[in-house]
């Protein structure tokens, strides 16, 4: 009988099978078997910014639309979006709601972005497709027309996930005219 729990099987010892994929320094050479290059079917990442596609209706990456998207940033801290619902105004809207605040004068320079979905929204997979939509509308609508010195949270509603992405932005475009907080003024 062998020594190896039931449903396992034993390690072998043998050093010329630990060591055929070893590289010249020792560790494994992970990658020996692949093929070099990209696998067949993988688009090539943009070359603008290899990192991040470009947005699928403006053709852009976040960084090449121009000196006025710059300046926005991500709020992170949970005091930021707890100043931002205590001390700011929001708008409702069927796809998500919008607060909006005056950024603290010692981090003033430039719009700030959050966002947020609460388990009304649903499990954690539903919340953050819900928060990757809400940051497509961001990165549409609030890079154009957000106001620099003012912060902004995007709040996720169940609508969220089923809206028409079209709407969902045209959700932000009015809530943002309703805030007064648009470059144009609201208009």
């Amino acid at each position: 009988m062998s020594s190896a729990p039931r449903g396992t099987v034993p390690i072998q010892a043998d050093s010329h099978q630990a060591d055929s994929h070893a590289g010249p320094d020792g560790p494994p050479d992970v990658d020996a078997d692949m093929p070099a290059g990209r696998p067949a079917g993988c688009a090539p990442r943009h070359p603008g910014n290899p990192a991040r596609p470009p947005n699928a209706i403006t053709g852009q990456t976040a960084g090449e639309a121009g000196a006025d998207d710059a300046g926005l940033r991500r709020l992170k801290q949970r005091r930021d979006f707890l100043r931002v619902a205590a001390k700011g105004r929001k708008a409702a809207r069927d796809g998500l709601v919008l607060q909006g605040a005056p950024t603290p004068a010692a981090e003033a320079g430039s719009a700030r972005i959050g966002f947020t979905a609460s388990r009304k929204v649903g499990n954690a997979v539903a919340r953050n497709r819900a928060k990757r939509r809400l940051r497509a509308v961001a990165d549409l609508v609030l890079r154009g027309q957000a106001q620099t010195g003012h912060d902004y949270v995007l709040i996720g509603r169940k609508a969220t996930l089923e809206r028409d992405f079209a709407a969902l932005c045209s959700d932000c475009r009015q809530a943002l005219r309703r805030l007064k907080l648009a470059r144009d003024g609201g208009r």
